[in-house]
């Protein structure tokens, strides 16, 4: 199983990491906006990353999938017992 093409744009790290902070924010701009701000992503990049986490926010078998990839694949404990959280929250 390979990453999905967004999770991987995005970057695995930053998707689990700030995933909280995104789903709160939502849309394209202020999620690029939060990159910037916060050092993760140059403008450029911190488009290309939002586009791609607004895409997975708006498509819940795309975010599940996400999720499944980083709690069966993520490189340390702390990703992967968040990812499984966040999937118990939406099967809740």
């Amino acid at each position: 199983m390979s990453a999905p093409r967004e999770l991987r744009s995005i970057g695995l790290n930053i998707f689990i990491t700030h995933f909280e902070t995104f789903a709160l924010l939502r849309d394209r701009k202020s999620i690029a906006r939060f990159c910037v701000e916060n050092g993760i992503s140059n403008e450029s990049g911190a488009a290309i990353r939002a586009s791609y986490m607004e895409k997975v926010l708006k498509d819940n078998d795309l975010l599940r999938e996400c999720l499944t990839y980083i709690r069966e694949r993520g490189r340390n404990t702390a990703q992967t017992e968040k990812a499984a959280r966040i999937l118990e929250q939406l099967d809740g």
